[in-house]
């Protein structure tokens, strides 16, 4: 295959293949790389080592929410290797401090994210879905207890310092799920910086 492969950055939730169960059929034009998860929290600079030594040449990077931060240190500590980034709903939160939406949400995941690991697992599980306005998903123990693992090992977005300005040296495209988000406040200073 002769055009620039593709690198798949989960988010949160489901990861590899798992996680781009639309994208897999672009594995017939071009090479793709769905990233797997690499252990509890998915730590970004871990990220970017595992994909900067699988990539001989620039790539197009697809990343999703807490993804985009790997995606950025991407762009920024490898910048031969990003061909153009798509961000969808980046949870760059690190580069929106001060700003209202994102505020609020650290204001509410951040004593979730601080609870220490004696804190049982449903009661850990109940505060972060209260924390992200959703419901605990109905899920069995053993899924809800790694879920709850990777989620505790993961370093809360807004600790993870990214350079907005790398989106003057590659194309960037932002996608949202609509305005007056966290996610909106992202692509805002995003902009600003091109």
């Amino acid at each position: 295959m002769t055009r620039t492969p593709a690198v798949f950055l989960h988010g949160i939730g489901r990861s590899g293949r798992a996680a781009w169960p639309l994208q897999l059929s672009l594995e017939e034009e071009r090479e793709c790389l769905f990233l797997p998860r690499l252990g509890a929290g998915d730590p970004p600079s871990a990220v970017v080592s595992h994909v900067a030594e699988r990539l001989d040449g620039p790539a197009h990077v697809v990343a999703h929410s807490y993804g985009s931060l790997a995606a950025l240190l991407l762009a920024e500590h490898h910048p031969a290797l990003v061909a153009s980034l798509a961000l969808a709903e980046p949870a760059a939160l690190a580069v929106s401090r001060g700003r209202p939406r994102t505020d609020e949400h650290v204001a509410a995941m951040g004593p979730v994210l601080a609870l220490d690991a004696t804190t049982p697992v449903p009661e850990f599980s109940r505060r972060y879905a209260q924390a992200a306005g959703t419901t605990v998903p109905d899920m069995p123990e053993g899924v809800l207890r790694a879920t709850a693992e990777h989620l505790r090992a993961t370093t809360p977005p807004w600790q993870v310092e990214v350079s907005p300005e790398v989106v003057s040296r590659v194309p960037t495209l932002v996608a949202l799920g609509g305005p007056g988000t966290m996610y909106a406040e992202v692509a805002a200073v995003l902009k600003a910086h091109g």
